[in-house]
């Protein structure tokens, strides 16, 4: 009855670990994608023209001239 209770524990332990990798790895692959898409939305938002009100200084000097 000690063996087959041990064996018992062992295949939840080992069915447990097994869906614990699986849960990390697609929470460590998505927190990753996430972090990729932010980094590429903050890029492009960072490199696109400024609104043309921040440009006014600028562009009254060029007009004196």
């Amino acid at each position: 009855s000690f063996c087959v209770l041990l064996s018992f524990f062992s295949l939840i332990f080992f069915v447990s670990f097994f869906y614990l990798h699986i849960f990390l790895h697609h929470f460590f692959f998505f927190f990753l994608l996430s972090r990729a898409l932010l980094f590429l939305l903050f890029f492009f938002l960072m490199i696109r023209r400024p609104p043309r009100s921040t440009l006014f200084p600028y562009t009254t000097l060029s007009d004196l001239n």
